[in-house]
């Protein structure tokens, strides 16, 4: 195996040179393959740092997490995993400020971040890490399930901005209930700082005071539009009812005054039938 892999290695080292062979000039000693390879393969690694530098850096970056994974604990004494974060967060930090309009790519990073780390329970209450996982949750569709599953696994119990965030997000939804819950909650856990978490909350609290007093004065409004809507309607009927109310007895008073006039008439040419058959009775 070793032979076998020591040919593959001088294949390696000849296609490289196979493919670059065009561009050296011959000498009368010859040159070694091995020696042309390495000064090929930093050639073309200097042409890909001109053409593209962020790729190069991206590519130290990458070759830095490898490097670590394979190391058991670093040179300064530091564990694994939180040698593993401060990479990460240069990381991020690099990809944020020069890919500031892809955040798929910050995205991305940070999903990585989090799912190698997230089983490191010496991390979970690291605000450093906390800080990651909420810039990875505000860059997601549905944060509030980031936040569930950081508070079922114990990470970020301890850091007040983790219940603040959360809380943010809760309130933002107009949940005020569960926003509510999730203060106490931490306080209930002693997240530090805790002068920071007791000052949001009351300030939560506050807002949550004028949100149901401005909704009370609102439905006070509403219901004195709705009332002088009711009054004007009213009124309205009343004047209508009125006036067909006076029509009516003018039309009635007509109708009497009619009918009387016809009975005067009627009675004066009785009188006169009367009278005159009692004048022409008495002649006879």
């Amino acid at each position: 195996p070793i032979h076998e892999k020591m040919i593959q290695h001088d294949d390696e080292e000849i296609n490289s040179w196979e493919g670059a062979k065009e561009n050296v000039l011959p000498i009368k000693k010859g040159r070694k393959v091995t020696g042309l390879a390495v000064k090929i393969d930093n050639q073309i690694e200097e042409k890909v740092r001109a053409i593209n530098p962020l790729l190069h850096v991206e590519n130290n970056f990458e070759e830095l997490l490898t490097t670590c994974r394979t190391k058991s604990d670093s040179d300064d004494g530091s564990s694994l995993e939180f040698k593993l974060l401060d990479i990460y967060i240069q990381y991020i930090k690099w990809t944020r400020e020069n890919y500031p309009t892809n955040k798929d790519k910050t995205l991305e990073l940070l999903e990585r971040c989090t799912f190698e780390l997230k089983g490191y329970e010496t991390l979970n209450n690291d605000v450093q890490l906390v800080k990651v996982w909420i810039e990875y949750a505000d860059l997601v569709r549905t944060p509030g399930e980031i936040f569930s599953f950081m508070s079922t696994n114990k990470i970020g119990e301890k850091v007040a901005l983790f219940w603040i965030a959360w809380a943010f997000v809760a309130e933002k939804a107009s949940n005020f209930k569960l926003t509510d819950q999730i203060f106490q909650k931490g306080i209930r856990r002693f997240a530090e700082p805790k002068d920071l978490l007791q000052k949001r909350y009351q300030q939560f609290q506050r807002r949550l005071a004028r949100h149901y007093l401005n909704a009370d004065i609102n439905n006070d409004k509403v219901e004195q539009e709705d009332s002088g809507k009711e009054r004007q309607a009213l009124k309205t009927l009343t004047q209508s009812s009125t006036t067909q109310s006076v029509n009516g007895s003018r039309h009635t008073n007509n109708r009497t005054a009619n009918s009387n006039s016809s009975n005067v008439a009627l009675g004066s040419k009785e009188n006169k039938s009367s009278s005159a058959f009692k004048i022409f009775s008495s002649s006879e």
